[in-house]
């Protein structure tokens, strides 16, 4: 619209010119039709201004226009028709550049035509009709009205853009402010909602004004219901005098925030380590206004630690007890982990048959049976159904005993039970023992099966450990035994002679029954003895004889001799102790004993402790067998969920730390319930296990497959962008279409899933939030209607 009214303003001029040319020929009456037609050309570029379509520096130069050229018009003031009709033009061009340098040349512009008009007809080069005659005050007059307006218009145009740039300027700021505020909100909202961090709003009153889904999931209750409770009625009783302490310094103003690791009382009453970090928000006069709170579930993890701390508890105690007290020791901490009342220690015989009573917990001896039961051997046909778990060779959990159908009588001093876990220890395929605890104020868990496996193996390799220990010690004691009954030793006393040669002084009766050397022999001829001795060992004896001579300190040495009757090789034992008697001649003492039969056991012992050290490794690789079970699905074979989680963390970190993409796909398997219905549950489990094959064969070594739980399943796809992995997950689709799975002879079931995927760094910077948003994909998948793929947006 500025274009136009510019066009029009040229229109306008052009059309002065031509009024100007015809004054000239036909005389005065043109100008006047000239200046309504001008006035009547300004109603397009008013209806423009009035739709908002131009400046208001623009309307502002058009309306001073409008009202001088009217004025000058109506009064016929001759030359003065001109300058108006030409210099409003030019200033109406000047606002809409709104540059002083525009006002400044349709000004001097506006001057020119000026002049030029007053002198053209002052001098007669030409002639126009007027009232009256200009002059020199006309001229100045004129020049102060120019002037005078273009000051004007530059102040006005100036003010109204200053103001109006100021007052959006204002609205930007005010909008900017706006939307910052929201997004600030956004940002609070979706932290509060965090999927793995309870957030809740409580009151200095202590109760709950808002909670997040996670918090609820915590407690297991609606948001409802924790609304009308405060968290001082969930605290575990021994928690709530700290917590009430830390609180109480908050409202006092002591303090603005604090942390600490604190127990609630969930809604079934069970317990529930968290850890929480309150932050106060005050009023202006320094009151706690609400406090926002975090809580994080750390039952795991502190269960993890007191697994820990019991397995090198139980270490510890092993070093200076015996192995029924151990097996006391383990049955006590395992009953605390579980909050079981009763614990008890079997072990198996090789023959899978036979069971004996080795331990009760302690507090099972105290509260609930008698010491009759301690070692008793019984037949397993005979045993109630708790020993179910040796021939499924599985833990077994009875959490209502009582309405077992084939339950047995418990054997004599048995306490009585209403639920029980069992779990048996494994060792070269058969099983070695059995740990039960019993009678849990609820219901025994996987949890706890998972719990008590891990404590139960730990205990037997610490009583294998125990029952290796008392074997070497039996043998090193009877070894001690052998050696301190032996006769087979003699007692010497030797020195050298003025000429350097060894001269024995004493020789006792067991030197003859060690050597063959015939004592009186010897004792003229200590190279009858020497003579006995291997030649490479008494180089050595010399050496050794020459330095305890020089520093008179006690020497000792193994030798090898050969008896000088029998001809046999035999081992000694030499101990020496040197002493320098009064002519500075020096006196060696000493003990020689036969050790080949120690030398012998020590073989032996070598070998028993080689045959330990590979009953160790055998120990060993079971673990690591167990350690592979721990983190594997049984039914599909794939990684469960806690390896996932585990491997992915240090995968995420490497991707945060390599730059480099990581896609999460979260697989939901469409109509297992159908297929559970239909066929049944071996077919269901069937279309599990093919899913799970097929996507272990088409996926990359580097990329993690697992069974998330139920019919979903969570991959990992390392080093890959969204779009690749949407291209991953349509061949398995595509493959899975076109190898569907045989049901008997004419049946067959397609195996069909739903998939949502989200990558990193695309769609967020955290673990977390990374499964969180596949996981939202997946059910915006589901909702379109499955047998689909969606990434997350």
């Amino acid at each position: 619209m500025a274009r136009i009214l510019f066009i029009m303003i040229l229109v306008y001029l052009t059309l002065s010119l031509i009024v100007l040319f015809m004054d000239r020929i036909w005389g005065n009456g043109s100008l006047t039709l000239f200046l309504i037609t001008g006035n009547v050309l300004q109603i397009f570029p008013l209806l423009a201004l009035f739709k908002g379509k131009l400046s208001t520096s623009s309307y502002a130069a058009t309306g001073i226009y409008i009202g001088l050229a009217t004025l000058f018009a109506t009064t016929g003031q001759g030359i003065h028709d001109y300058i108006i009709m030409m210099y409003p033009a030019v200033m109406m061009f000047a606002g809409l550049t709104n540059q002083k340098r525009g006002l400044f040349f349709s000004t001097l512009l506006t001057l020119v035509s000026l002049f030029w008009l007053i002198f053209g007809e002052m001098n007669g080069w030409f002639v126009i009709q007027k009232t009256f005659s200009p002059s020199l005050l006309d001229m100045v007059v004129t020049c102060l009205l120019i002037a005078t307006t273009a000051i004007a218009v530059h102040l006005l145009v100036s003010n109204l853009e200053h103001g109006l740039a100021q007052t959006w300027r204002e609205l930007a700021d005010r909008k900017r402010m706006e939307e910052e505020l929201r997004e600030s909100h956004e940002d609070f909202r979706r932290y509060f909602n965090m999927g793995t961090v309870g957030m809740a709003v409580t009151s200095p009153q202590m109760g709950w004004i808002e909670a997040n889904d996670r918090l609820c999931h915590i407690f297991g209750y609606s948001k409802e219901e924790l609304t009308k409770l405060t968290w001082s009625e969930l605290t575990h009783p021994d928690d709530l005098e700290t917590n009430l302490k830390l609180f109480n310094q908050m409202l006092a103003g002591e303090i603005d925030s604090y942390q600490l690791d604190k127990r609630y009382i969930r809604k079934d009453k069970s317990v529930v380590n968290t850890n929480i970090s309150a932050v106060c928000h005050r009023n202006s006069d320094g009151t706690v206004r609400h406090l926002l709170t975090s809580i994080i579930d750390i039952t795991e993890q502190k269960h993890n630690e007191m697994i820990f701390q019991i397995r090198l508890e139980l270490l510890e105690f092993a070093a200076v007890h015996s192995v029924d007290e151990v097996m006391q020791k383990a049955l006590d901490e395992i009953s605390l982990l579980t909050d079981s009342t009763i614990g008890f220690y079997h072990f198996v015989k090789p023959d899978q048959k036979t069971l004996s009573l080795q331990a009760w917990s302690t507090r099972t001896l105290e509260e609930f049976c008698r010491m009759e039961g301690k070692g008793m051997h019984y037949d397993m046909d005979k045993a109630g159904i708790w020993v179910d778990c040796v021939k499924q060779g599985i833990p077994i959990i009875h959490n209502d005993y009582a309405t077992q159908p084939n339950r047995k009588g418990l054997p004599k001093g048995h306490a009585d039970v209403i639920r029980e876990l069992v779990v048996p220890v494994h060792r070269g395929g058969k099983v070695v023992s059995i740990l039960g605890v019993g009678n849990k104020p609820v219901n025994y868990t996987e949890k706890d099966v998972e719990s008590v496996s891990y404590l139960a193996d730990v205990t037997w390799e610490i009583i294998e450990r125990k029952q290796t220990e008392q074997i070497l010690k039996e043998m090193q004691s009877r070894l001690y035994l052998l050696s301190d009954n032996l006769e087979e030793a003699a007692l010497y006393v030797y020195s050298h002679d003025s000429n350097g040669q060894v001269h024995f002084e004493y020789l006792s009766a067991g030197m003859e029954k060690i050597t063959g050397v015939n004592i009186e022999d010897a004792l003229q001829n200590a190279l009858c003895l020497h003579a006995t001795i291997l030649p490479e060992y008494l180089s050595q004896l010399e050496e050794l004889e020459a330095k305890s001579k020089l520093d008179l300190l006690s020497f000792e040495m193994e030798i090898r001799q050969m008896h000088a009757v029998s001809g046999e090789t035999r081992w000694a034992l030499l101990r020496s102790t040197p002493r320098r008697r009064a002519d500075g001649s020096t006196v060696w003492y000493g003990v020689q004993m036969d050790i080949t039969e120690r030398k012998r056991n020590e073989k032996l012992l070598e070998e028993a402790n080689e045959q330990l050290r590979l009953h160790v490794k055998e120990i060993e690789q079971l673990h690591e067998e167990l350690r592979e079970q721990a983190i594997r699905d049984s039914l599909t074979g794939l990684y469960n969920r806690r390896y996932m989680q585990d491997v992915f963390k240090q995968e995420f970190s490497r991707a945060r730390r390599e730059n480099y993409p990581i896609s999460v796909i979260m697989l939901d398997m469409d109509g297992l319930k159908i297929i559970n219905d239909t066929h049944g549950h071996h077919v269901g489990d069937r279309a599990l296990q093919t899913l799970a094959l097929q996507l272990q064969s088409m996926t990359r070594k580097e990329d993690i497959v697992c069974r998330y739980g139920g019919d979903e399943f969570t991959i990992i796809l390392s080093k890959t962008f969204p779009k690749d992995a949407v291209k991953r997950v349509e061949e398995w689709r595509e493959s899975l279409h076109d190898h569907p799975m045989e049901i008997g002879e004419k049946n067959s079931v397609t195996v069909r899933f739903t998939a949502g995927i989200a990558s990193f760094p695309a769609h967020g910077t955290s673990m977390e939030e990374i499964i969180n948003f596949a996981d939202v994909a997946l059910y915006r998948a589901k909702a379109r209607g499955r047998d689909c793929t969606i990434v997350f947006v």
